[in-house]
This record gives C-alpha cells, sequence and structure tokens, in this order.
C-alpha cells in the first residue's frame, strides 16, 4: 500500500529570539520570507516556521544531534560570494552546504 504522505509541509525551528532568527535566515542566507507570516521563510518548495517555544508553555532546549543541511547548486560560487558565515561541505558526494552557525535552534 502507498503511503499517504505526499511530502513535508513544514520544518519548526525552535528559537529563543524569532525575529533575531528571521534576520539570519533571511537577509543573512537569502531565503526567501513568507508573504503572509513574519516567522516563516522559504527553502526551496519547504517552509520554515521560526517559534519561541516559551510562547507555547514549553522549554527552550538546543538541539544537540539535529541539523539543517542546505543544498546549493554551485558550491565555488556560493564561497564565493560574501557572507557573514563560514561555510564548509560536507563529506557527501553533492554541494551540501553545512556552516557552524547554522543553528538548528538559534539561542
Amino acid at each position: 500500500m502507498a503511503s499517504p504522505v505526499t511530502g513535508l509541509d513544514f520544518v519548526g525551528v525552535p528559537s529563543t529570539d524569532w525575529k533575531r532568527s528571521r534576520v539570519f535566515y533571511v537577509d543573512t542566507l537569502g531565503l526567501r520570507p513568507d508573504d503572509t507570516g513574519d516567522s516563516e521563510f522559504w527553502v526551496g518548495e519547504t517552509c520554515f516556521g521560526i517559534y519561541e517555544p516559551t510562547t507555547f508553555g514549553m522549554e527552550f532546549a538546543p538541539q544537540k544531534t539535529a541539523h539543517l543541511a542546505l543544498h546549493v547548486e554551485d558550491m565555488a560560487a556560493a564561497r564565493a560570494e560574501p557572507s557573514s558565515f563560514s561555510a564548509r561541505p560536507s563529506t557527501r558526494a553533492s554541494a551540501t552546504w553545512r556552516s557552524s552557525r547554522i543553528p538548528t535552534a538559534t539561542p
């Protein structure tokens, strides 16, 4: 039987300061902001929603093993682009771009 799951709807990124996180993801990385949600932005067809767990009565806890791995088509061009973070290629064969400063859970 085929799975009823047809795709990824969104990814929730916990933060203690969603506005600062938005500046990083949108202004620094250049991800497309959502037209209707101030705390949402897009990576391709995937929506990333930044949320503050304390708003929902939960304690903020930085992720220790989860991470984001963002893909770029041209690693050389991406590295040549001035930015405020240092990028290093992953060990995967594809040009996945990881940075020790791209937090899964933004403090």
